[in-house]
């Protein structure tokens, strides 16, 4: 049983249980090209909600916290010898 008023296991409303709906999908080649522009038309990373009021439609869904957790795992991979980049995921490549 649920502790905000007896639902069943799975069945309550509470807010804790609704998922943000884009962190289980994956980022598309437009979104990661929106927030490097974005980064570049904002002079640099740290500015995250500067760069969500340029109002790409491509990152409009994402969180000025998705923005900076991409943008440090870009920044990773721009890191790591080319051998060891795949490019078969569209958000890397």
């Amino acid at each position: 049983m649920c502790k905000h008023g007896g639902h069943a296991v799975g069945q309550c409303p509470a807010v804790h249980q609704i998922k943000h709906p884009m962190h289980q999908c994956h980022r598309t080649r437009e979104e990661t090209e929106a927030l490097v522009d974005g980064v570049e038309a904002c002079g640099g990373a740290g500015h995250w909600q500067d760069i969500k009021r340029l109002g790409y439609p491509a990152i409009a869904a994402r969180s000025a916290v998705d923005l900076k957790d991409k943008w440090r795992n870009l920044l990773r991979i721009a890191e790591l010898p080319p051998e060891l980049v795949r490019c078969s995921r569209v958000s890397f490549c």
